[in-house]
C-alpha cells in the first residue's frame, strides 16, 4: 500500500505540538479575556446615560430623566 504522504519525522511532531499549543493558548486567552465591545455599562457617554445591548448591532443609549448636570 502506498501512502499519499511521507512518514512523519520527529521534527514534524514538534511542529504539530507547537501549532496545537499556540492554538490552545489563543483559545484560552479569547475565552478568559474576551475582546468584545461593552455588553453593559454606559459605553463612554457618562453616568447620566443608560445604554443597553440589543443582542445584535450597536447598543441603544438614552439619557436618564432628571440627570444632574
Amino acid at each position: 500500500m502506498k501512502w499519499p504522504w511521507p512518514p512523519l519525522r520527529p521534527k514534524d511532531f514538534l511542529g504539530i505540538a507547537f501549532i496545537v499549543a499556540v492554538l490552545a493558548l489563543s483559545v484560552f486567552l479569547m475565552v478568559r479575556y474576551p475582546y468584545f465591545p461593552q455588553k453593559s455599562g454606559n459605553a463612554g457617554f457618562g453616568p447620566d446615560w443608560d445604554c443597553k445591548d440589543t443582542g445584535s448591532g450597536e447598543p441603544v443609549c438614552v439619557k436618564k430623566i432628571g440627570a444632574a448636570k
